[in-house]
């Protein structure tokens, strides 16, 4: 039954729903980006499942509301941190996602989000690593954005510091060495880390998986609940905040 394709009115009603979700989504609400994301995507061949899976989102925005806090930053020394994640062939036509939240941050852990995106990477991916490694591109590049603006809105202060953190430990390891990969189609998005590695544009930090706060953002099922604690508090989790500024 989910794989029925639905009716000319059950579209509609589902362009609708979505639309009104993407909005919600891309402004205040993270925590539905992925399930909003595959709703959008799914316009021209909707199925049962599809109606499911917007009408779950909707109950589930409802019943758990979530307030965005903004605390007061110090910006003499804070930083620009990014979550980044990517679920492999999780897609029905077997496409990956991908997805990122950053945030600015303070040592003391104080924080608030910036920016997320939830959305199909592009790419082809024939891998984990090579998910994993595209999203994490996209990510850094919409943070160096973020820094450069920052830096011109303040009259050239210098660039935020940018932390990178990822759950994918192969993807970590390979970025802090120089082996060559067999997969031609890793070698861009690989340079480009390592580059930033290489030129200390970026520190790489490694997390596990209970603590990457865009595992929600890249598959069905993944809890949000740290996610939405950390965006409610204005606070990164003490954990986190250990693994971001050790040595720093």
């Amino acid at each position: 039954l989910n794989d029925v394709p639905i009716n000319e009115v059950e579209k509609r009603q589902l362009r609708s729903a979505a639309g009104q979700l993407l909005w919600v989504a891309t402004q205040t609400r993270p925590d539905i980006s992925y399930g909003t994301c595959i709703a959008a995507n799914s316009y021209s061949s909707g199925t049962v499942r599809d109606l499911k899976l917007v009408n779950k989102t909707i109950r589930f925005m409802k019943r758990n509301p979530l307030s965005l806090k903004f605390p007061k930053i110090q910006f003499n020394g804070a930083f620009i941190i990014v979550f980044s994640d990517a679920s492999f062939g999780n897609l029905s036509d077997g496409s990956s996602q991908g997805g990122h939240i950053i945030f600015m941050a303070e040592k003391s852990g104080k924080c608030c989000p910036l920016t997320w995106q939830s959305r199909k990477i592009r790419k082809v991916c024939k891998s984990t690593l090579g998910a994993e490694s595209w999203a994490l591109v996209d990510a850094l590049d919409a943070a160096e954005l973020i820094s450069t603006q920052l830096d011109q809105i303040f009259r050239g202060k210098g660039l935020f510091p940018i932390i990178g953190l990822t759950d994918c430990k192969s993807l970590y390891d390979a970025i802090r060495t120089t082996n060559s990969l067999e997969d031609k189609g890793l070698r861009i998005p690989m340079a480009c880390l390592r580059q930033r590695f290489n030129r200390d544009e970026v520190k790489f930090v490694w997390v596990p998986t209970g603590l990457q706060l865009a595992d929600c953002l890249t598959k069905a099922g993944a809890s949000s609940g740290l996610l939405r604690g950390t965006i409610e508090d204005g606070k990164l989790p003490k954990a986190v905040s250990a693994l971001l500024f050790n040595g720093i």
